[in-house]
């Protein structure tokens, strides 16, 4: 098995935990605030993150120099931007509406991506994108389409991730794993600390009842643990070997493994429409990853056509 292709299946894994977290942690947190959640969740991800650096990497901060610092923050702010506009959108919309937004970072990761490095989009990935981007429409959309200022929010949150994901591509080649992302939940959960104390009651994060309640500690388990701390360190060095297109294209089935487990967990409808939003979905990545196994394939039968013509040589 390729390198790439195990960090496919580990970027799999992720969507798959952010899928069934969702689930998990949203009838749990009505009792604290986001941005103090936030302040919690990544204040703890980064203790365990350098924890683990620490004792049982046993590297210390020997890879903290000053490129990895400033990346780091930049793909801190690119979080911290997109889980902030997420979270303010969220009170304004639907959660259809803020699913199919966010999910189309699938569309503008492989447009930004061709800005920046100034390249053309083929029309295979063109096609990939298209169809998950038409499956996440069948499989987010549950009614009359609507647009608010809370769209807008979740549209800058989408925007954000989408940057996210081409900047940790350039970052991660250039950075150890661990340090980078142990500076972002810094960063993140410090901006998110400022958030809480200027806009949000911080008393909570005191509340020693509150915190150690079972609820309350199951869900920073599931939360800290796999959805931030597993989650970005796969992220980060997958997106060594994984290209970004691939990577949103990947992400993509956040949704569908969200829907699979809220209808056998939590009892929810999974209807023909998103039966085809997921098929959609699976199309659009085995369109564009067709893609690469052709390019190999022509390449290993040109490499066997030279060798057996320099050997009749």
């Amino acid at each position: 098995m390729s390198k790439s292709l195990r960090n496919q299946i580990g970027l799999t894994l992720v969507a798959f935990i952010w899928g069934i977290t969702f689930v998990v942690v949203k009838n749990n947190t009505d009792s604290i605030e986001p941005f103090c959640f936030n302040f919690i969740r990544f204040s703890l991800s980064a203790l365990l993150v350098f924890s683990y650096i620490l004792i049982v990497r046993k590297q210390g901060l020997i890879g903290l120099t000053y490129t990895a610092f400033r990346d780091g923050c930049c793909l801190g702010f690119c979080l911290f931007w997109g889980f902030a506009s997420l979270t303010l959108g969220l009170v304004h919309t639907t959660a259809s509406n803020a699913g199919f937004i966010t999910g189309m970072n699938v569309v503008m990761v492989p447009l930004f991506s061709a800005i920046i490095r100034k390249h053309k989009i083929d029309l295979v990935t063109v096609m990939g994108v298209s169809a998950a981007a038409i499956g996440l429409y069948f499989l987010t959309f549950k009614g009359s389409v609507s647009i608010n200022k809370g769209d807008l929010l979740i549209f800058i949150g989408a925007v954000a991730f989408a940057f996210h994901v081409i900047f940790t591509e350039t970052c991660s080649q250039r950075s150890s794993t661990g340090i980078l992302v142990m500076i972002q939940f810094c960063f993140v959960g410090a901006l998110s600390g400022i958030c809480a104390y200027c806009m949000e009651d911080m008393s909570v994060i005191t509340d020693i009842d509150l915190i150690f309640s079972r609820d309350m500690l199951s869900v920073l388990t599931v939360v800290v643990f796999l959805s931030t701390c597993l989650a970005l360190l796969v992220q980060t060095r997958a997106q060594k070997t994984v290209a970004p297109t691939k990577v949103a294209l990947i992400f993509c089935l956040e949704p569908v493994f969200a829907a699979m487990s809220g209808h056998f967990w939590a009892g929810e409808s999974f209807g023909p429409s998103a039966l085809i939003g997921c098929s959609f979905i699976f199309l659009g990545m085995i369109v564009v990853n067709s893609q690469e196994y052709l390019k190999s394939l022509v390449k290993d039968t040109t490499i066997n056509a030279r060798t057996k013509a320099s050997d009749q040589i």
